[in-house]
């Protein structure tokens, strides 16, 4: 019995060292405090756009999608205060961006980080498993998810994804086991979607299960950009059902993501960047779904979508000047 007395010595030692290596850390909060990142200073202000394929801005060039176009409109109204990075890539869900969202903002110290997730829930099963629970509350384990997060930014190639780069999608067992991207130029591998895509109907997750993700990841994220003193700002999906206009299923599960942002942000005191209003006025009478997006039944914007989105943004987070007089 002699081995189990050492073993219980050396697990209540381990124990003692994780309680005063956290007292510790929490001691050292208190003193040191989060990262505050001021508007006004000399350095640039860096704004990082996560999300998916609404993100990232497929079919069209980089300057086209949302990010790139709200660098021009912040260029006009404040020229040279904010760089604009692109980092949406198409399927994510809301758990990878979770899970990433603590070595970009040590990679990239950013001002404001806009968020736009949730969509790709009902398939993609990525990182989703359980998170420690209320454990999460403890500074040890915060350390260990930002370990392990920069070890797999390691093995991928690099912490830093380059700003909207080039990809080249691969489906993995034509679909069924997901898919797999790749940067078009080097080669880097960028992410892998676990989840059957080519039969998402009959596969996917119950919209109520995939709120629930979705709100536990945006507290997620709201406790990363807190602890660092960035600004989190939540963007609506643009593909929501329009009163006389086509209608498909494609518009039911974004809308449901964007009443979890909604609720979240009404809860958290968060600030919320809701699309629906304008573009149910843009889109009042007989213009078209297709003025504004790829097609009448598409839920991905046009760039002309995209210019209305990017506006929104930026008024949130400068605010055009008003007219003397």
């Amino acid at each position: 019995m002699r081995w189990l007395e050492r073993l219980a010595l050396v697990t209540f030692g381990l124990l003692l060292a994780a309680v005063a290596l956290e007292a510790a850390m929490w001691v050292g909060a208190l003193f040191v405090g989060p990262r505050k990142v001021r508007p006004g200073g000399a350095a640039q202000l860096t704004i990082l756009c996560l999300g998916d394929s609404h993100t990232y801005g497929v079919h069209f060039a980089a300057g086209e999608a949302y990010p790139g176009q709200l660098q021009a409109l912040l260029d006009q109204r404040a020229s040279g205060r904010y760089r604009v990075l692109n980092l949406g890539l198409p399927g994510m869900n809301s758990s990878e961006i979770a899970s990433r969202l603590p070595v970009w903002l040590e990679e990239y110290r950013p001002y404001a980080v806009v968020v736009a997730a949730g969509l790709n829930n009902v398939w993609n099963r990525s990182e989703t498993g359980w998170r420690f629970g209320w454990l999460h509350r403890l500074r040890l384990v915060r350390l260990a998810e930002l370990i392990e997060a920069n070890l797999r930014a390691r093995l991928a190639g690099g912490s830093e994804l380059a700003n909207r780069p080039e990809f080249v999608r691969e489906l993995k067992e034509d679909g069924e086991a997901g898919e797999e991207y790749r940067d078009a130029r080097t080669g880097q591998f960028l992410i892998a979607h676990q989840g059957n895509i080519r039969h998402m109907a009959e596969h996917r997750l119950p919209v109520a299960d995939a709120r629930a993700l979705l709100r536990r990841d945006l507290a997620r994220m709201l406790e990363a950009t807190e602890d660092r003193g960035v600004k989190l700002v939540l963007l609506t999906y643009t593909a929501f059902p329009l009163p006389g206009q086509p209608q498909t299923n494609r518009f039911a599960p974004p809308e449901q993501m964007n009443e979890e942002m909604r609720e979240f942000s009404r809860q958290h005191g968060v600030v919320l960047v809701d699309a629906r209003e304008r573009f149910l006025e843009l889109l009042a009478g007989p213009v078209q779904r297709s003025t504004f997006f790829i097609k009448d039944t598409e839920d991905h914007p046009n760039p002309r979508g995209y210019a209305e989105i990017a506006r929104l943004v930026a008024d949130a987070l400068e605010p055009p000047a008003k007219p003397h007089g």
